[in-house]
């Protein structure tokens, strides 16, 4: 028998809320739909353990002599921890009969018609601090389009940067022009030179919510 649990925030953690006693349920089967990896820690109840699940990601733990509450966070893609959104927690009785299948396994991103997010971004270049932007990985995205507002061009990658000879395994995208790409992958942009106006518009599909969009230094 499967019946569903509760994902409860508690101050920056989410707590895993059994619908009945803990020693009732054999199993918990987690489904993360968000775009982050999950860090979930004494998920087998009896530890101080952490696992992670990756973004669009499904998992079956044992539940057995419970003795610690699981909670959830997640990671971002700059490294921070952060309180995670609603995470689809199910409970089985009878493990061997309700969770059928391989696990971890993969589920596909929801079906419809993908949102639309458009923004601004302002990417920052100097001599003396040079930046670049990144648009984090989403395994949402369908689609991205980069439009060129700045006078000058706009290097992109979509490889992790460390120097600057990195920058020139991708064409720029020129003043004026847009590039469109199907990744899922994270994307790194910088201008070509020093200015304070430059300026990339960002038309975003996603099935859930946008990319997360931070600066980083120049190693």
């Amino acid at each position: 028998m499967i019946v569903p649990g509760q994902a409860t925030v508690v101050g920056s953690d989410v707590t895993i809320t059994s619908p009945g006693q803990f020693n009732v349920f054999q199993s918990v089967r987690l489904t993360n739909y968000t775009n982050m990896v999950l860090i979930l820690t004494n998920i087998d109840g009896t530890s101080q353990s952490q696992e992670y699940l990756l973004p669009l990601q499904q998992m079956v733990y044992p539940f057995r002599n419970i003795q610690k509450v699981p909670t959830i966070t997640t990671l971002s893609v700059g490294g921070g921890i952060n309180t995670p959104p609603t995470v689809l927690v199910e409970w089985s009785t009878d493990p061997v009969s309700d969770f059928l299948g391989t696990y971890p396994t993969t589920i596909g991103a929801p079906s419809g018609v993908p949102y639309f997010y458009v923004s601004y971004l302002i990417t920052n270049f100097s001599a003396s601090v040079p930046l670049y932007t990144v648009i984090g990985a989403n395994p949402f995205r369908e689609q991205i389009q980069l439009i060129n507002h700045y006078s000058g061009d706009i290097r992109w990658s979509t490889e992790r940067i460390t120097s600057s000879s990195d920058w020139t395994t991708k064409p720029p995208i020129t003043s004026g022009t847009s590039r469109t790409l199907v990744s899922t992958g994270a994307i790194y942009l910088e201008p070509v030179a020093s200015d304070t106006t430059q300026v990339i518009e960002v038309i975003e599909q996603s099935w859930d919510i946008a990319s997360v969009v931070d600066q980083f230094g120049i190693l």
